[in-house]
């Protein structure tokens, strides 16, 4: 009995440490903008953030933003409600018109929705900039959902992206045409500070149009099957150490 209690602790042991990652966003898929229904509505708000205004989903996105460290030139950082977006050698600016298009499909979509993607906070320049979510719980399981979008019909646009964390690549334009929206991702992270810092790179210029923070349930984890070798080597070496006891024990 107390050898598979021994075994079944370790084996949880291990698994906590395998699967937690407090701190680091996982991303998921990037997606089209398409419709209302792309707004995520999982868990419970803690805030929702864009450069224009507007209710999407039952949602509802407020542009608030307040410039910070301003030179007498510009503002180096951007921030609502615990939220910063910082620069790093150029200016963060807030746009809350410009990004949309009177044209199908961005012209097809929602008022809400047209008027919370017509707007971003962006800064000047390539650069790697960094988005703080702030106002976190310590132990909370959180879901992020970021969209960049540029629907002009301006050409030069349309090869421009913002980059996340350095894994989750947002087109600005999906189809290369004017009218055409660009695109958003949803990421979760377990909070181990009341901040988290997101990388936030743009070929051009870092833009972020919308972005919300919902509350989760924690769920069940999953398996990370580059990890399972190292996990079955420690399971398997300690069954070995207990039958050689138990062998050890029974002999004498």
């Amino acid at each position: 009995m107390n050898r598979f209690v021994c075994v079944s602790t370790m084996v949880a042991c291990i698994a906590v440490a395998s699967f937690a990652q407090a701190g680091t966003i996982t991303w998921g898929i990037v997606q089209n903008v398409t419709g209302d229904s792309d707004v995520v509505t999982t868990g419970s708000l803690l805030h929702a953030y864009s450069g224009g205004t507007g209710t999407v989903n039952g949602v509802t996105f407020t542009n608030n933003w307040v410039g910070l460290n301003y030179n007498g030139i510009g503002y180096n950082a951007q921030q609502q409600g615990n939220d910063v977006f910082q620069g790093v050698g150029y200016y963060v600016h807030v746009n809350n018109s410009a990004y949309g298009s009177t044209s199908a499909p961005f012209s097809a979509l929602s008022a809400g929705y047209q008027s919370i993607l017509a707007g971003a906070v962006y800064a000047d320049h390539e650069e790697t900039s960094t988005y703080t979510i702030g106002g976190l719980t310590s132990g909370q399981s959180y879901l992020v959902q970021i969209w960049a979008s540029d629907a002009r019909n301006i050409s030069a646009v349309w090869d421009r992206y913002t980059l996340l964390d350095g894994t989750a690549q947002l087109d600005f334009n999906q189809a290369n045409a004017g009218g055409s929206p660009g695109q958003f991702v949803v990421g979760t992270f377990l909070a181990n500070a009341a901040t988290q810092n997101i990388a936030v790179y743009g070929n051009v210029a870092p833009q972020i149009n919308a972005l919300q923070v919902r509350a989760v349930s924690t769920g069940v984890p999953e398996i990370d099957p580059a990890g399972m070798g190292s996990v079955l080597a420690l399971v398997t070496g300690a069954l070995g150490l207990v039958e050689r006891r138990r062998l050890q024990a029974k002999g004498a």
